[in-house]
């Protein structure tokens, strides 16, 4: 089994403020960000594009020619063509492509621990501006296939021998048989799995004031 796992895990531009305060006081609290995150994956698994194809015969030699002789010559039979060879086996184990990405982007956590004076005493300002552009291109690819297990081609036959110039009653011979394509083989793949998985959290704020 051949299996290609990616996994592709980016946390960027993610802030975590806590402010403590023991007094009367005048907090501002302000996060801006801005993310541009590109994820471009390419996960490909084979186990196909196998050949295991039967070998081609060879053809058969022509006959003997009968060629300025006297009466009652025979010329040679042409020969037999060999099979074609038997196609091979082919197993194949599974195909498993796998792609995970994660990206986690602009998450503020705000934590104000206030004073418990007088809202004429505190003053607790938070201002989140957040921007980001997420683009995700993912290709998952997984193969067992594209196996050839041809059976071989038979050979040609020989042609029978000629009579030339030569006298009466002499006979040409036979042309030869051609031969057996191979029998095709066996091809037994595995599973062709292709998974994959995008998680994109984007601009996620949390303020909290006690």
């Amino acid at each position: 089994m051949k299996k290609v796992l990616v996994g592709a895990l980016i946390a960027s531009v993610a802030t975590f403020g806590l402010a403590g305060i023991a007094s009367a006081a005048n907090v501002r609290i302000t996060n801006n960000n801005g993310a541009s995150v590109n994820n471009s994956v390419t996960v490909k698994a084979y186990t196909g594009s196998n050949d295991a194809n039967g070998g081609q015969a060879g053809s058969a030699g022509n006959g003997g020619s009968v060629n300025n002789s006297d009466d009652d010559n025979t010329a040679g039979n042409g020969g037999n063509a060999g099979d074609g060879g038997m196609g091979g086996a082919i197993y194949t184990g599974s195909a498993i492509a796998t792609s995970f990405v994660a990206n986690d982007v602009n998450n503020n956590d705000v934590r104000v621990n206030a004073c418990g004076c007088d809202e004429d005493e505190s003053r607790i300002r938070v201002r989140n501006n957040n921007g980001a552009s997420v683009n995700n291109s993912v290709y998952v690819k997984s193969k067992t296939g594209y196996n050839d297990a041809d059976g071989g081609n038979a050979g040609s036959a020989g042609n029978g021998g000629d009579i030339n110039s030569s006298d009466d009653d002499n006979v040409g011979g036979r042309g030869g048989n051609a031969g057996n394509g191979g029998m095709g083989g066996w091809i037994d793949t595995g599973a062709a799995d292709s998974l994959s998985d995008i998680v994109n959290i984007v601009n996620r704020n949390v303020v909290r004031v006690r």
